[in-house]
């Protein structure tokens, strides 16, 4: 008996955690040592507790430590196994409908490791308690790749399942279900391409038959656009045109493309004589929208109408002013879908936000300056949707640019190359860009459906008649100096940039500045290029109007709000500005724009012309761009002009109209200017009813009906 006492105390406990769970056995020293050299393959010691650890995602990568497991203790041990192994395969069924989870080997060879590349991104998640290395499956791509590695194609879901069980081996049957369902099968009927889903990488279109090397080259050139890059050189900026090939040639009969360019794709197999299925599972849920409280105008009513007509996709084109927002909402309105808001800055993200709140009674989420809220109707700034596009291309049917002239920017174009929207709306006052990659926005947004002329709406009534002057300056002996020697001594593209900073802050911009200021009533906004340059016109404009604010880039939001709603009621009377009123920002109506610097871009002037283009009753929007005589400001003046875009013809002779209509409306623009601010927004409607009437028959007089009609 004292023998058999001994024996049992010579025995240790072996301990092994997995996961959260710590197993005990009871073991000699002779077969710990054993237990010792078989748990050192997949697991480790841990010294401070005094056990071996094996890793739940090893126990569920080897079988040999599940056998371990299992052997070693018992049904402890196999319980544990089969609970691990069955919140692995609920997991997995779980995520079978919105994709393939998957664990690779521990080893991975050398097509494992491109797949691992090119076919799947991290997606961690937790078992019994562990955080299991899971990867998140493309099937799109991983398609993609197996016809690459040389699989037919109608084998190629088949292929792609015989590596992954390899790779995978707890595959479950769910996820075996989904790599087989008809969405990744390759065999369409006769004379049928069907369009299916792809994942993030667009749609999937098989053909019937192989295409010709004539059908293939037709269907690249359908599915592609010039797309220009911006090169420095010594003499400046060059553009250099490259194709940008928007379809991925899976091979002769399988074509991947955007899902913005799915109407282009069925255009081109309805042209070469196949009959198109579509079986995309669009986001097109239908939303509620609990009210409607805008109108339109009836050219705004027309723009809505002809991008119904041209299938819900394409470009609206008004000038500033003209209320593309409205067109906006009203689209939202009518197609009630999941819809996604791109816009340039936070403040404008915010600003719709509020609008789609008052005018639909629909709450907007925002992915904005580091918000992330993201519901049925959603605002976003470019940067941020570009930046989140793998999580959100698939949840809007509907995407509207809004300022779509940013859209072809590098970055930017990601968004509509992924997002899987069947309908788009692109707002542009200046679709047209310097680096000529508007064709890329007609492209993937749709081509213009609509557009309407500024002398139109002078004589609706809607916008200002637009009177523009510009003021020369002389630089004077110490500013000649010091540009003569930039101009002598600076070389390459710094050179350009050095003269319009000198050109920029002549000291007689700032005396020109106090007389137009000083000349002028109403309400006005100058425009600077330099915070210096803005500052400087701060403080002389304060020598003849006090009522001023200054507002640049380090303006505190709080503080330029409340400077705007000064300015609204006219206790502020002049605002100076940076670059910052550019764009993407709701600033208050004025009657006055000073242009003391800017670059050479239309788009710019055409932004700051805007903000004096409110139509009411009498006004006419003047406009002064002060110009340093003799220097490259004058190139950039003449870069910029606003008659690139408009016909000066046509603004004058809107001009012309509006002052015949006024002068037989005088006793309505008195009343108006003589009653309290708070009721003027009450006599604008009949004023412009009026008008627009005087307005038409003083046009047939003037025999402007080429402009009218």
């Amino acid at each position: 008996m004292l023998n058999e006492g001994m024996a049992e105390a010579r025995k240790l406990q072996f301990r092994v955690r997995v996961g959260r769970c710590v197993l005990y056995s009871e073991r000699t020293w002779e077969e710990v040592l054993q237990l010792k050299e078989e748990v050192k393959a997949f697991g480790r010691w841990d010294p401070q507790e005094r056990q071996w650890v094996v890793r739940v995602e090893g126990l569920l990568k080897n079988p040999a430590a599940r056998e371990f497991v299992s052997k070693v203790f018992g049904d402890a041990g196999s319980k544990l196994v089969e609970e691990t192994l069955g919140e692995d395969r609920n997991l997995r069924d779980s995520e079978a409908e919105r994709g393939l989870l998957l664990l690779l080997p521990i080893r991975l060879d050398t097509l494992c490791r491109e797949f691992l590349r090119r076919c799947s991104r991290p997606d961690p998640r937790t078992v019994k308690g562990e955080l299991v290395n899971y990867v998140a499956v493309d099937l799109g791509a991983a398609i993609d790749l197996m016809a690459e590695w040389g699989a037919e194609l109608e084998k190629a879901p088949e292929a792609l399942l015989d590596f992954l069980l390899q790779a995978d081996p707890l595959l479950s049957g769910k996820q075996v279900e989904l790599v087989r369902s008809p969405s990744w099968s390759i065999t369409p009927p006769p004379e049928v391409v069907i369009v299916r889903e792809g994942g993030v990488r667009g749609a999937l279109a098989v053909f019937p038959r192989r295409l010709t090397s004539v059908e293939l080259a037709e269907l690249q050139d359908a599915l592609s656009v010039e797309y220009y890059k911006q090169r420095i050189v010594e003499s400046g900026v060059e553009l250099v045109a490259t194709k940008l090939r928007m379809a991925n040639l899976v091979s002769d009969r399988v074509v991947r493309v955007p899902y913005s360019l799915v109407p282009l794709l069925e255009s081109f197999a309805e042209r070469v004589g196949f009959r198109v299925v579509e079986e995309v599972r669009w986001p097109l849920e239908e939303l509620g929208i609990p009210k409607v409280t805008f109108s339109l105008y009836s050219f705004q009513e027309e723009a809505l109408e002809a991008w119904r007509r041209a299938g819900y996709r394409g470009a609206v084109v008004m000038p500033t002013g003209a209320g593309k927002t409205y067109v906006g909402l009203a689209a939202v309105a009518g197609l009630k879908v999941p819809t996604l808001i791109c816009v340039t800055t936070v403040e404008l993200a915010k600003q719709w936000a509020r609008r789609i709140s008052e005018c639909l009674g629909v709450s907007a989420g925002l992915l904005a300056g580091g918000e992330k809220d993201l519901r049925p109707v959603t605002v976003a700034t470019y940067h941020s949707a570009a930046r989140n596009i793998e999580e959100i291309y698939d949840k809007f049917g509907f995407v509207i640019y809004d300022e779509g002239h940013h859209l072809p920017a590098e970055t930017f174009k990601e968004i509509a190359l992924k997002v899987k929207a069947k309908f788009s709306l692109v707002l542009s006052a200046t679709p047209e860009r310097s680096d000529r990659n508007e064709a890329l926005i007609y492209k993937v947004g749709g081509s213009p459906v609509y557009s309407t002329s500024y002398f139109k709406l002078v004589l609706r009534g809607l916008l200002a008649p637009l009177q523009l002057e510009r003021t020369s300056v002389e630089l004077d002996a110490e500013e000649t100096k010091e540009y003569a020697r930039v101009a002598s001594s600076v070389t390459g593209p710094r050179q350009a940039s050095e003269l319009i900073k000198v050109a920029a802050k002549a000291k007689a911009k700032l005396r020109a500045l106090k007389d137009i200021v000083s000349a002028e009533k109403g309400n006005v906004l100058v425009f600077c290029q330099y915070l210096d340059q803005a500052e400087a016109a701060y403080n002389a404009v304060k020598e003849v109007e006090s009522r001023c604010a200054l507002i640049t880039g380090n303006t505190p939001k709080s503080e330029r709000l409340r400077a705007f709603e000064l300015f609204r009621q006219g206790l502020i009377r002049v605002i100076v500005s940076t670059t910052v009123l550019d764009e993407g920002v709701d600033v208050p109506d004025a009657d006055v724009a000073i242009v003391l610097s800017g670059s050479g871009q239309v788009r710019q002037m055409v932004q700051r012309i805007g903000r004096v283009l409110r139509w009411t009753p009498g006004k006419v929007a003047k406009v002064y761009e002060v110009v340093a005589a003799g220097t490259i400001e004058e190139a950039l003046s003449r870069s910029r002009s606003v008659f690139k875009l408009l016909s000066k013809r046509e603004v004058d002779a809107a001009l012309w109209v509006a002052q015949a209509v006024y002068s037989k409306m005088r006793d309505i623009v008195e009343e108006y200017e003589r009653a309290p601010r708070s009721e003027r927004e009450k006599l604008i409607e009949a004023a412009r009813a009026i008008y627009s009437q005087l307005a038409a028959k003083v046009a047939r007089e003037m025999s402007l009906l080429a402009y009218w009609m």
